[in-house]
């Protein structure tokens, strides 16, 4: 059975995509917490884990190491500033796009203070 299902023309996410994505936004999210109260050397891979409350396999099941989770915002940021880009209207000028494309994406990174640390 499909775990996405196809409602008027969009893909609806499944239950088990909502699981999985779930667990990986509250470990990044734990994991950048942790990061930011103890520093990143003072942090392990058992503190993320325990505070997630998930086991150490499923950290490694989403995260290959504790810098992936640092990374995970980087991947986050560039969607974010491809989506500003592609909403601007298409007669902008290059430079019109891209510094409302960053403006946009800048914005919204640094509207969470967890990720504006």
């Amino acid at each position: 059975m499909a775990d996405a299902k196809e409602i008027d023309g969009g893909v609806r996410e499944g239950r088990r995509e909502r699981k999985r994505r779930q667990t990986r936004e509250r470990i990044e999210s734990v994991a950048l917490s942790l990061f930011l109260e103890r520093g990143f050397d003072g942090t392990t891979i058992e503190d993320i884990t325990e505070a997630a409350d998930v086991a150490k396999r499923s950290f490694f099941d989403y995260f290959p190491s504790r810098e992936e989770v640092v990374f995970a915002w980087q991947d986050s940021f560039s969607d974010e500033l491809a989506d500003a880009i592609a909403a601007r209207p298409k007669d902008a000028s290059i430079a019109e796009v891209i510094e409302g494309a960053l403006t946009s994406a800048l914005l919204a990174a640094s509207s969470d203070p967890q990720h504006l640390a």
